[in-house]
Order: structure tokens, then C-alpha cells, then sequence
């Protein structure tokens, strides 16, 4: 009778251990796009998103700007390393979720041509999106740049609200230098 009750709870226990590593195998990758302006809390969301589980790594393409200098890492944005800093973004992004992570990519994502490099990542690789669009999170341009922790001049700041996509999934998906060649 003991024999029977630990085979029993062994094929119990085995049970358990093979319905979890289902679960954990059928885990849908998602990928997380939070969109906003410079000092909308794109980085706290992306955080957010972290301590609660929902993934497991925030990728952005400012990280591509932190450089070392006297053993700190220190916020040194250029204008050409950002083409480099994007395709970083999007490369470590597709890296992580090939590797079965879910991810949330927290950039600005001002119009949709942006997004679309990724948009179309998930689509082919049956990921689950979800953009997540803090907009200006209730600031005006000058309380953006109060709060903005890269130091975005207050023009760019303003550029960047004239080109925001509020509908971001009726606008053109082309880059706007190949709109004319196509």
C-alpha cells in the first residue's frame, strides 16, 4: 500500500512538472512599443512593465548613448549615432525575442514608419504587440523639458509633438525619404 502511494505521488508530482513546462513553453512572447514624448515616463513604464513580470528586458535606443568616463557611465547623446543607436535597438529587441523574451521598446516612436520595422517582427514571428502611447503624459512642451532626463532642447520638443501620430495606425508605415521613390 505505501509502495502504491509513492508511485501515485510520483506520477503526481511528474505530472505537475510536465504540465509547468508546458505552460512555460506555450509562454506567447509580446512585445511591448511605448511610445511618448521626450519626459512622458517612457523609462518608468518600460520599468513598469519589468517589476511586474510583463517582460523580461526593456530595450531603448538612448542606452546606445551612455558612454564610460571615470568609471560612471555618462548620457552623451550625438546626432550621428543616432541611426546606429536605432538599429542597436532593434537588433538586441529582435535578438531577445528570438531567444523567447518578451520585450518593451521605449522610444519615441513619433510616427508610424518607426514602429514599423518592429510592427512587422511581430507579424512574421507570431509575437503579440501591444504600443503602449503616453503622448505627452499632460505637459506642455516647457514642463517636458523640466522633466526630460536627456536633456531634449525645447525646439526638438516641439518638432517632435508637430510630427506626433496621434493615429498612428492610419499613417504611412513608408520612411518619408522612400515615399516619393515607391
Amino acid at each position: 500500500m505505501l509502495m502504491m502511494l509513492v508511485i501515485f505521488m510520483t506520477v503526481v508530482m511528474m505530472s505537475a512538472v510536465i504540465v509547468e513546462h508546458l505552460l512555460d513553453s506555450q509562454k506567447k512572447r509580446k512585445l511591448y512599443l511605448v511610445r511618448g514624448l521626450p519626459g512622458s515616463g517612457k523609462s518608468w513604464k518600460g520599468d513598469d512593465l519589468l517589476n511586474d513580470g510583463s517582460v523580461d528586458e526593456v530595450i531603448e535606443a538612448d542606452q546606445f548613448m551612455y558612454e564610460e568616463k571615470d568609471g560612471e557611465m555618462v548620457y552623451n547623446w550625438h546626432q550621428d549615432k543616432v541611426r546606429p543607436a536605432h538599429n542597436d535597438c532593434r537588433l538586441r529587441t529582435f535578438a531577445a525575442l528570438e531567444n523567447g523574451k518578451s520585450v518593451a521598446v521605449c522610444n519615441t516612436f513619433v510616427a508610424r514608419w518607426q514602429m514599423q520595422p518592429y510592427i512587422e517582427f511581430a507579424e512574421k514571428n507570431d509575437i503579440q504587440l501591444e504600443v503602449i502611447s503616453l503622448g505627452d503624459s499632460g505637459y506642455d512642451d516647457s514642463g517636458l523639458l523640466k522633466i526630460n532626463v536627456h536633456g531634449v532642447p525645447l525646439e526638438t520638443i516641439q518638432i517632435m509633438r508637430s510630427q506626433w501620430e496621434e493615429d498612428y495606425l492610419s499613417a504611412d508605415p513608408t520612411p518619408p525619404w522612400l515615399r516619393n521613390k515607391l
